[in-house]
C-alpha cells in the first residue's frame, strides 16, 4: 500500500471517500463553484457595514465606524467602537447613536449591561466583569501588527467565547505555516455544536494569525510554495497529513466527527457565521427600542428599565350600543419593595387615545397602590398580575398607547395598537374574538351600576394576555354580533373551528338562536386531548343559506406544563352611566364636536350634578359654541365650593367677561392671582376685564406686568400702546 493510498483510506473514516474523480477537471470545477458559493455566503464584503455579521467577520478586519459615531465624545466612541464592538446588537447601536445627551448615553450604558447581567438584583455584574477581563487579556496576549489585540481574529474569538478548553500549537515546518487549534465544548448558544474546533494560521508565515474558514480557505493555504491546483484537496491534505494528521483533519472540518462527503464543509463555515452572531443573538434588545421610543415620555430613571409584557385590547359594545375599549396588561415580572414585614409597590397606568392626526382624544392616569402581608405575598408570589381598564370610545380610528410604571423598582412596560369604532348605526357588526380560561356569574350589582372590564351581561370572563392554556382546561370564546337581521338571527349559525398548523382539528356548529340572536355569543370548549402547541380558533358567522357572512380568529397556545399560575387582578370599579356620559362628552369636546359634547355633558350632570369635571368640560364646550352665559351658569355651583382650581377660576373669568359681566370677571381673576400667583394668562385676562369696566389704569398695569414676564406678545404690546395714547 502506498503512502498516498494510506492517506486516502484514513480520510474515508474521517472526511468521506476520496476517489480519483476528485482530481478530475469536473471535480475541480465543482470545487471551485462550491468555493464561490461559500465565499458569497460567508466571506465579508470589502467594505463591510456596521452590522452584526460584518463587524465580526472572520477576516479580522474592523470596518470603519458609522459616520455619526465619529461625532460622539471620545469616551462614548471608545465604548461603542472598541469596548462593546462585538457584542452590541444593530438595534442597540442605532439607538445609542441617536441619543443626544451624555446623561442619556450613561443611562443607556447602564441598561446595556443590566440586560446582560446573569444575576440581576446583586451588586456584581458577572457578564460585564468577564467581558472586560477578556478584552484586557486579548489586548495583552494577541496584539497584532499595527492593531490592538481585540481587533485580531484570535482576540475577537477570545472576547466572544472566552478561554478554550485546549490549545494545540503547530510551530510550522517546511510542510505548513505556523497554526493553532482552539477547542471548545459545552457553549450554549446560537446553533453552535456541542464541541468544535477553531483553526488559526499565520498566512504566508508572517503577520497575525487569521481564522481558517473551510468555506473560504483550503488546506493549500497552509502549505508554503504550494505547487498544486487550488481545489485539489487530496494532494494538499496528503502533504499536511504526512506531518500533522490532526491539522489536516481541521482543514477539512472544524466539527469533530463530521463526515464530509463533499468539499468544502459548509457546516463548518456556517458554524463560524453563527459564532459571529453568538453575542448579538442571545440578548433580547427590545429594551433599546423602548428606551428610544419613551425617553421623552417617561422619566429618565424609568427609561432604561423596560420589561416585557403581554396585552389584550378588544372593543365591545354595551346594551346601549356604546363602544368600550377593554384592555388587560400583564407585565413579565413585578418587582416589590419590603418594609416591616409588608410587601408593597405602587403602579401607575397611563393610557392615551389619539386620532389619525395625532390629537389626544382621551387620556387617563391611574395609580394603583399595592400592599400585601407576608402571608398574602407567599400565596400570590408565583402568580402574575394583570391590570385591567375599560372606557367608552366614540366612533373613529385611533391609536391606543398604554404605559405601566412601577414607582418602586422604576421599571416600565408599554403596549400600543390601532383600533376602529364603526360609525354606522343599524348595520351588521362583528366584534373581535376574546378567549378566556374561566367564566363566572358577575356580581348582581355590577352590570346594574355600570360597565366593568371584561364583564358582559351577567358573565365575568377571566382571560390572560398571551392566551395560554393547558390540556384539560376549559376555553371560553366570546364575541358580539351587533344588529343581526332577523333572517340571520333566526336561521343563521356560528361555526367554531380549531386549527393546528393550518389544518382543521375539530369543528362545532351552533344555531345563532341558541344565543337569542346576539349580541353576546359565548361558548365553552374542553381542551382534553389537545397536544402542546399553537392553535387558532376561528369563529364564523354562517347565514341562513349556509354561506359564510364573517369570521374572526384568535391564536392560543396549549402549554406542555400540567399547571399554569393564573393572574390576580386588582379590582377595577364599574363606570356608571353619569361617568360614561362625561367621558363621551370629553372625547367629543377633544375632537371638536362641541354641540354633541355639550349634550352628553348635560346628560351627565342631569344624572349626577356634583361631577365637577363635567361642569368644567361643559363650560369649555359652551364657550366654543359662543354661549358664555351658559358656560358661566355651568360653573357657578363650583365657585361656591371651598376648593377652587386654577382652571375653574380662569374659565369663569372668561365666561363672565364674554357674557357682559366684567366686574365679576375681575373678581374671580384676582382671586386666581391671590391663590396661584401671577401668570401671563391671568394678567392678560385681567387687562381685558379691566378694559371692559373702563378702568384703563388697572388694565395698563396688568398688561405691562404681563410683558415684563414675556416680552414676545405683540397683541398685548399693541393694547399697551393703545392705552397709553
Amino acid at each position: 500500500m502506498t503512502e498516498k493510498t494510506a492517506w486516502k483510506n484514513k480520510a474515508e473514516g474521517t472526511a468521506g471517500p476520496l476517489s480519483a474523480a476528485r482530481r478530475s477537471p469536473a471535480r475541480l470545477a465543482a470545487t471551485a463553484s462550491a468555493l464561490a458559493v461559500a465565499a458569497a455566503l460567508f466571506l465579508p464584503p470589502a467594505a463591510p457595514a456596521a452590522s452584526a455579521e460584518a463587524r465580526i467577520a472572520p477576516s479580522g478586519a474592523v470596518p470603519a465606524a458609522a459616520q455619526r459615531a465619529a461625532d460622539l465624545p471620545p469616551k462614548y466612541r471608545q465604548w461603542l467602537d472598541e469596548e462593546v464592538f462585538y457584542i452590541i446588537t444593530p438595534r442597540e447601536r442605532s439607538v445609542f447613536l441617536g441619543l443626544t445627551s451624555d446623561r442619556e448615553r450613561n443611562l443607556f450604558v447602564d441598561a446595556f449591561w443590566k440586560h446582560r447581567d446573569p444575576t440581576p438584583g446583586t451588586e456584581a455584574n458577572e457578564f460585564r466583569d468577564e467581558h472586560y477581563r477578556r478584552l484586557q487579556y486579548a489586548n495583552r496576549r494577541f496584539r497584532g501588527y499595527g492593531k490592538p489585540g481585540w481587533q485580531t481574529d484570535r482576540g475577537k474569538i477570545y472576547v466572544l467565547l472566552g478561554e478554550p478548553m485546549t490549545r494545540r500549537e503547530f510551530m510550522g515546518q517546511e510542510t505548513y505555516f505556523p497554526a493553532q487549534i482552539w477547542s471548545y465544548q459545552g457553549i450554549q448558544g446560537y446553533n453552535l455544536p456541542d464541541a468544535f474546533n477553531l483553526l488559526f494560521f499565520q498566512k504566508n508565515g508572517v503577520g497575525d494569525f487569521v481564522l481558517y474558514n473551510p468555506g473560504v480557505n483550503g488546506p493549500w493555504d497552509l502549505i508554503p510554495s504550494y505547487k498544486g491546483s487550488i481545489g485539489d484537496y487530496e494532494s494538499a491534505l496528503y502533504l499536511i497529513d504526512l506531518v500533522e494528521p490532526e491539522l489536516a483533519r481541521a482543514t477539512i472540518s472544524l466539527i469533530p466527527g463530521e463526515t464530509v462527503m463533499n468539499f468544502p464543509s459548509l457546516s463548518s463555515a456556517e458554524m463560524l457565521h453563527n459564532i459571529d452572531l453568538y453575542a448579538v443573538k442571545k440578548v433580547e434588545d427590545k429594551y433599546a427600542q423602548k428606551f428610544a421610543e419613551f425617553r421623552d415620555v417617561v422619566d429618565v430613571e424609568y427609561s432604561t428599565n423596560y420589561i416585557d409584557s403581554n396585552t389584550v385590547v378588544k372593543i365591545f359594545r354595551d346594551p346601549s350600543g356604546t363602544a368600550w375599549l377593554h384592555v388587560a396588561l400583564e407585565p413579565s415580572n413585578l418587582s416589590l419593595g419590603e418594609y416591616e414585614g409588608r410587601v408593597y409597590t405602587s403602579i401607575n397606568l397611563n393610557g392615551i387615545l389619539t386620532d389619525e392626526s395625532g390629537r389626544t382624544v382621551y387620556q387617563f392616569d391611574k395609580t394603583i397602590p399595592l400592599q400585601l402581608t407576608g402571608e398574602q405575598y407567599a400565596r400570590l408570589r408565583e402568580r402574575p398580575m394583570d391590570f385591567v381598564k375599560a372606557f367608552p370610545v366614540i366612533p373613529g380610528k385611533y391609536r391606543f398607547s398604554l404605559i405601566m410604571k412601577n414607582t418602586v423598582s422604576k421599571e416600565f412596560t408599554s403596549a400600543e395598537t390601532t383600533i376602529e369604532v364603526p360609525a354606522n348605526p343599524g348595520r351588521l357588526e362583528i366584534s373581535g374574538l376574546l378567549l378566556a380560561f374561566n367564566a363566572k356569574p358577575a356580581p348582581a350589582e355590577g352590570p346594574a351600576r355600570g360597565v366593568k372590564p371584561f364583564v358582559f351581561g351577567d358573565v365575568q370572563l377571566y382571560g390572560q394576555p398571551g392566551n395560554s392554556f393547558i390540556s384539560g382546561d376549559t376555553l371560553y370564546a366570546y364575541f358580539q354580533v351587533i344588529n343581526a337581521p332577523k333572517e340571520l338571527a333566526d336561521g343563521g349559525s356560528v361555526r367554531f373551528t380549531f386549527l393546528k398548523d393550518d389544518e382543521e382539528r375539530s369543528t362545532d356548529l351552533q344555531p345563532l338562536s341558541r344565543y337569542r340572536g346576539g349580541p353576546d355569543i359565548i361558548e365553552s370548549f374542553g381542551l382534553e386531548g389537545f397536544e402542546p402547541g399553537y392553535y387558532t380558533l376561528v369563529a364564523t358567522l354562517v347565514g341562513a343559506d349556509g354561506s359564510d357572512v364573517a369570521s374572526r380568529r384568535e391564536t392560543f397556545v396549549v402549554s406542555p406544563l400540567t399547571y399554569l399560575p393564573r393572574p390576580w387582578v386588582p379590582d377595577e370599579p364599574p363606570t356608571g352611566e353619569a361617568e360614561t356620559q362625561r367621558l363621551l362628552g370629553l372625547e367629543l369636546l377633544n375632537t371638536g364636536d362641541y354641540a354633541a359634547a355639550a349634550a352628553r355633558l348635560r346628560r351627565a350632570l342631569d344624572l349626577s350634578p356634583g361631577i365637577g369635571e363635567a361642569r368644567l368640560d361643559l363650560a369649555r364646550a359652551e364657550l366654543r359654541l359662543g354661549r358664555p352665559a351658559e358656560a358661566a351658569a355651568a360653573l357657578e355651583p363650583l365657585l361656591g365650593g371651598e376648593e377652587k382650581t386654577y382652571d375653574l377660576l380662569v374659565l369663569s373669568g372668561r365666561a363672565y367677561k364674554e357674557s357682559g359681566r366684567p366686574d365679576r370677571a375681575v373678581a374671580v381673576l384676582n382671586e386666581a392671582v391671590a391663590s396661584f400667583g401671577l401668570s401671563t394668562e391671568l394678567l392678560n385676562g385681567l387687562g381685558q376685564a379691566y378694559e371692559l369696566t373702563g378702568n384703563r389704569t388697572e388694565a395698563l398695569a396688568a398688561y405691562e406686568k404681563s410683558l415684563s414676564m414675556n416680552a414676545a406678545q405683540p397683541d398685548v404690546k399693541a393694547r399697551v400702546d393703545a392705552l397709553r395714547k
